[in-house]
């Protein structure tokens, strides 16, 4: 974002998540002054929306004439790709470990890389991955 900062005049953060099938809750989480000439709109939940959502949201950025750049969990969403980001296995143990503090079930190594290795490497779908472990465990140690 701040590598943008000399190119765009107004850069907006722009979250889109998905409350159902017809409706979706947009968040502008930030927005930046920078030196350029145009406007930049970032967008991070694009796959929240039907393809007539996105169909809107690149017309709307037409007409005001500003760019936009969109991120995506999707392996192929259909719009060019700039950068694909390749986290490492290490840094995902080390995130699981900050939020693994008391008074959570312990989650194994094992079990960490096998949810990097499954999803690609996805922190988001690892992470949910071993939700599902930490919920089975926590149910597992109530009934027991």
């Amino acid at each position: 974002a701040r590598s943008m900062l000399a190119a765009f005049r107004e850069i907006q953060f722009t979250v889109i998540r998905g409350q159902s099938w017809r409706s979706w809750k947009v968040e502008n989480v930030a927005h930046l002054e920078g030196e350029g000439d145009g406007d930049m709109r970032v967008v991070d939940g694009v796959e929240s929306l039907s393809p007539f959502q996105r169909w809107c949201l690149v017309k709307s950025c037409l007409s005001r004439d500003c760019g936009l750049l969109l991120t995506t969990h999707r392996k192929r969403s259909g719009v060019p790709v700039i950068a694909t980001l390749m986290p490492s296995l290490g840094q995902f143990e080390k995130i699981v470990q900050g939020l693994n503090g008391p008074p959570t079930t312990e989650v194994p190594a094992g079990k960490i890389q096998e949810a990097f290795e499954l999803h690609g490497g996805d922190y988001r779908e690892g992470l949910m991955y071993l939700y599902d472990f930490y919920q089975d465990q926590r149910v597992s140690s109530l009934v027991s």
